[in-house]
């Protein structure tokens, strides 16, 4: 299934990308580590995940998320479909 990956930056353009996931595997690499998922109750549709160790790694701060989502994080943001989180 398809999912959007916001990557840290200011450019809608070079942060936003399409991706095709398949499994746990698929969203671990896209975050970079193990999955966290961060919740946004208000976007009841949609599942976002992030590096559960992102700061630990001292990832750059993912304004683009915030912007766009209210997402607080570092690191890459993953969205997803809630019909496809298991």
């Amino acid at each position: 299934y398809s999912a959007l990956v916001i990557k840290p930056g200011k450019s809608i353009k070079k942060c936003l990308e399409y991706v095709s996931v398949k499994d746990l595997k698929d969203m671990q690499k896209y975050v970079g580590g193990y999955i966290e998922q961060y919740p946004r109750p208000e976007f009841a549709n949609f599942v976002f995940l992030v590096d559960e160790e992102g700061l630990l790694k001292r990832l750059p701060r993912n304004e683009l998320a915030q912007e766009l989502y209210g997402v607080r994080a570092v690191g890459n943001v993953l969205v997803i479909s809630k019909n496809n989180w298991k």
